[in-house]
C-alpha cells in the first residue's frame, strides 16, 4: 500500500478528516437545535450523544454514520501511513526507521550477545565432555540404570553441540549483515574534501579534528597538485583550508559547521 504515502493518499486522508469534522459539527448543531442543554451536554460529555441518536435518530443518524465511517477509515489510513514511514518492523528485526547507523548498532549488539552465548555454551559443553569421559571410564556396563543415564547424558551433549553449531551459523549470518551495513554506512557517509597547504596551521587543526573524531577526509594540497589547485580555484578559492562536505563549502576551519554538516 505504497500509495498511502503518496500525495494522493495524503489527500484522501485530509478529505476524510475534513468530512469527519463537518459531520461532527452538523451533529452538534442539530443537537443544539433540539435543545441547548442537550447540545451543551453532548459537547462536554460526548457519550451523551447516544441519547440524541436514539431519541432523535431521524435527524442524528445521517451525520453520525458519516462521522463514524469517515473517522474509522481515516484512522486505518493513519496507522498505515505511520507504518509506511518506518515506525515499526520492516522484517529485519524491527529496525526500520533507525537508519543505517542505528541498524548497524543494533546488529552489532545482537552479534555481541550471540558471541557471548557461544562462549558460554562452549565452556559448558567442554565441561560436559570432560564429565562424560570420566563417567565412561568408570561405567559399569552391567548396571542398566547407570548405562541409561550415561546414554541420556550423551544425547544431551550431542543436542547441545547441535545447538552450538546453529548459533555459530547465526553468528556467521550476523557478521555478513554487519559487513553489509558497514559498507552501506561508508557509502552514505558525507564526503569530506579538504584543500590545504603544508604551511597552513588551520589546515593542521582541521585534519587533527577529523582524526580525533573519526571523520575520513580527502586532502588535496593545492601547492603540490595542479589539479587540486584548479579545483580550488573553481570553488572560489578564498583561503585554506577550503573544506567541501557534500557540495557545501566552508572557507577556513569551523568545527561547528563541520559538526552540523556531518550530523554530529
Amino acid at each position: 500500500m505504497d500509495w498511502i504515502s503518496s500525495p494522493f493518499g495524503v489527500g484522501v486522508f485530509a478529505v476524510l478528516i475534513l468530512t469527519w469534522l463537518i459531520a461532527v459539527i452538523v451533529y452538534y448543531v442539530r443537537a443544539f437545535e433540539e435543545s441547548t442543554w442537550l447540545g451543551l451536554l453532548i459537547f462536554f460529555f460526548p457519550p451523551a450523544g447516544l441519547y440524541f441518536l436514539i431519541r432523535h435518530w431521524r435527524r442524528a443518524l445521517g451525520p453520525w454514520c458519516v462521522a463514524v465511517v469517515s473517522g474509522g477509515v481515516a484512522a486505518l489510513l493513519a496507522v498505515s501511513l505511520v507504518n509506511n514511514n518506518g515506525i515499526g518492523s520492516n522484517g529485519r528485526g524491527g529496525t526500520k526507521g533507525l537508519g543505517v547507523k542505528g541498524e548497524l548498532a543494533h546488529a552489532r549488539m545482537q552479534m555481541m550477545n550471540v558471541e557471548e552465548s557461544i562462549a558460554r555454551q562452549q565452556a559448558e559443553i567442554q565441561t560436559e565432555y570432560e564429565r562424560l569421559i570420566e563417567q565412561r571410564a568408570a561405567l559399569d556396563e552391567k548396571d542398566s540404570a547407570v548405562v541409561e543415564a550415561f546414554n541420556a547424558a550423551t544425547r544431551r551433549y550431542e543436542a547441545n553441540r547441535a545447538e552450538l553449531a546453529q548459533e555459530r551459523e547465526k553468528l556467521v549470518a550476523m557478521q555478513v549483515r554487519v559487513e553489509r551495513l558497514m559498507k552501506e554506512e561508508a557509502e552514505l557517509a558525507p564526503t569530506v574534501v579538504m584543500y590545504t597547504t603544508s604551511r597552513c596551521p588551520a589546515c593542521r587543526m582541521a585534519k587533527q579534528w577529523c582524526q580525533d573524531n573519526g571523520v575520513p577526509y580527502q586532502e588535496r594540497d593545492i601547492e603540490r597538485s595542479r589539479q587540486a589547485y584548479n579545483e580550488y580555484q573553481a570553488r572560489g578559492a578564498g583561503g585554506v583550508p577550503l573544506i567541501v562536505i557534500n557540495g557545501k563549502v566552508s572557507r577556513g576551519f569551523n568545527r561547528f559547521w563541520m559538526q552540523e554538516q556531518l550530523g554530529r
